[in-house]
């Protein structure tokens, strides 16, 4: 899909100014095309994105207002889109702007303020737009007053049916006639089939023979009765199982963020948050995922193989976050690449120290 960027790089700090004027320009023919990206870091880092929801505040030059959710794109690197809709970009003018993040433990951040433009295009001269305010969580609340009705209207149903039935209730005196009549066609129906004593016993007596038929041999099989400790055993058995029931790998579904997987065995093709970006190839994947927590952080490894060449990484989420990608060597890769990447370590370490002696 098509798409004009419009490329905004936040640093997410107390010092930045207090909004930042952009000259990204779009059109009012710009329909599905105009986007805006973000690219936060922090502190010279990329700004992780794991369990936070990002809010776009867009305040149109007419007044109109909209609030809308933005697409996480990458949530390990910091990156971010909004792509205006068409009832967003037919609002020409200065458009001021904000970017918010909302995180799960109820914490938030205002990212930054700044301002763009969006040109009325020659076809659209004579097209004013009319004034809108839009909210996500308006929409939802919407939903959820036209469910309220639906179960009111329900209820009202209900009620009128009910009173239905009581406008059927006996009187009193009725009742008692019914009840009588009933009496006396039971005394009628008793006298004529009352039992004998002689008859009653022999009955008695038959039904116990027919229960000792059937108790006794239940009794006498041991293998169908279960023991406190056998029950024991089975309810306080670990309930999270690793694969399905056949023990077989499922396949995840395309899209998948693996950082959120629990522990377990996975494999599936276009994941996220791989350790090669835009990678569709099939990758097998295992999750050990631990009960401790630091900064908010479960503490978790991941193992990632890419199926058609076999490479395999390990990455590890510490109390600083996610910890990167690191892939395993072989004795099948090239020795002349792991010389270059050992000269390069060494360099790398001879200038640690000489910067360290100065």
């Amino acid at each position: 899909m098509i798409h004009k960027n419009g490329p905004i790089d936040f640093d997410v700090n107390a010092y930045t100014s207090s909004s930042v004027s952009t000259s990204i320009n779009f059109w009012t023919q710009d329909r599905q095309t105009a986007r805006l990206t973000f690219k936060l870091t922090k502190d010279g880092v990329p700004l992780p994105l794991a369990a936070v929801t990002g809010k776009l505040v867009l305040v149109m030059s007419d007044g109109s207002r909209f609030i809308r959710d933005v697409t996480i794109v990458d949530r390990v690197n910091g990156q971010a889109e909004y792509v205006l809709s068409d009832q967003e970009i037919k609002h020409y003018g200065n458009v001021q702007a904000e970017l918010n993040l909302y995180y799960t433990n109820e914490q938030s951040m205002s990212v930054h303020q700044f301002s763009f433009h969006i040109s009325k295009s020659l076809i659209d001269q004579d097209i004013a737009p009319i004034t809108e305010y839009y909210v996500d969580e308006f929409e939802a609340l919407r939903a959820k007053i036209n469910e309220l009705y639906k179960e009111s209207i329900q209820t009202i149903e209900d009620l009128r049916a009910k009173f239905e039935d009581l406008e059927k209730i006996e009187t009193k005196q009725g009742a008692q006639s019914k009840v009588d009549a009933a009496l006396k066609a039971a005394n009628k129906y008793t006298d004529a089939h009352a039992e004998t004593p002689a008859g009653a016993k022999d009955k008695v007596a038959a039904a116990l023979e027919a229960a000792k038929e059937y108790v006794d041999p239940h009794l006498e099989n041991k293998k169908i009765h279960v023991t406190e400790s056998e029950k024991s055993n089975w309810n306080n058995g670990q309930l999270h199982r690793l694969t399905p029931n056949d023990g077989k790998v499922a396949r995840l579904p395309n899209g998948t963020d693996i950082f959120l997987l629990p522990t377990g065995f996975y494999m599936g093709a276009n994941l996220l948050n791989l350790p090669v970006e835009n990678d569709s190839s099939f990758y097998y994947i295992e999750v050990l995922e631990t009960s401790y927590v630091q900064n908010e952080v479960n503490y978790k490894r991941i193992f990632a193989t890419r199926s058609f060449d076999n490479m395999t990484w390990i990455g590890t989420f510490h109390a600083q976050g996610f910890r990167g990608w690191k892939r395993l060597l072989t004795d099948g890769d090239d020795v002349t690449t792991l010389k270059k990447q050992v000269a390069l370590l060494t360099l790398q370490l001879s200038q640690l120290q000489k910067g360290g002696a100065s």
